[in-house]
């Protein structure tokens, strides 16, 4: 019987010894590699995560504001009268002597069955607190219109008064 408690004879060879240190330093060259590759990634599956972060903060948003479209068309649906006011009554009414010009767009479609209405105005030379009591009236009828472009330009003749063209929108349903 042989004494196996003797393991000298593992130590001695030089040839195990360097196999052993050929075989750790190759385990520590492969972490190393593999440490620096996961840095790596790190860095891509940071951006995917922050680009992931940044979609769903845009989703959010989005989300709100369908939900403020949904609502304004609730509220509009739930008026009595879904047609803006008649705009030659009211520039008449508000502002009388001036003839203006008016000039409606393309109306663009809107969610169901409502469309944007938009109103070019040229109205010449006008007093401007007359003027801002006609866009008072204008934004204070349901639906209202919306200032959606204004130009004011002095005459430079008399105080008070002004040159002015303007764009008007308001949303319409077909009936």
């Amino acid at each position: 019987m042989t004494d196996h408690t003797d393991n000298s004879s593992y130590t001695t060879d030089p040839r195990l010894g360097r196999a052993i240190w050929v075989i750790a330093l190759c385990a520590v060259a492969v972490g190393i590699l593999l440490t620096f590759r996961s840095l790596a990634d790190r860095s891509t599956v940071k951006e995917k995560l922050e680009t992931r972060i940044t979609d769903m903060k845009n989703m959010k948003a989005l989300e709100r504001r369908a939900a403020r479209i949904t609502d304004a068309i609730r509220t509009l649906d739930e008026l009595p009268d879904h047609k803006a006011v008649n705009l030659s009554p009211l520039l008449t009414s508000t502002l009388p002597g001036i003839k203006p010009e008016l000039r409606e767009s393309a109306r663009r479609g809107l969610q169901g069955d409502w469309s944007l209405r938009r109103v070019d105005i040229d109205l010449g030379e006008v007093a401007l607190d007359k003027f801002a009591a006609f866009l008072h009236k204008a934004e204070s009828d349901r639906p209202p219109w919306r200032l959606a472009r204004c130009t004011v330009r002095s005459t430079g003749t008399t105080p008070g008064m002004a040159q002015v063209t303007l764009a008007l929108e308001a949303l319409d349903k077909k009936e």
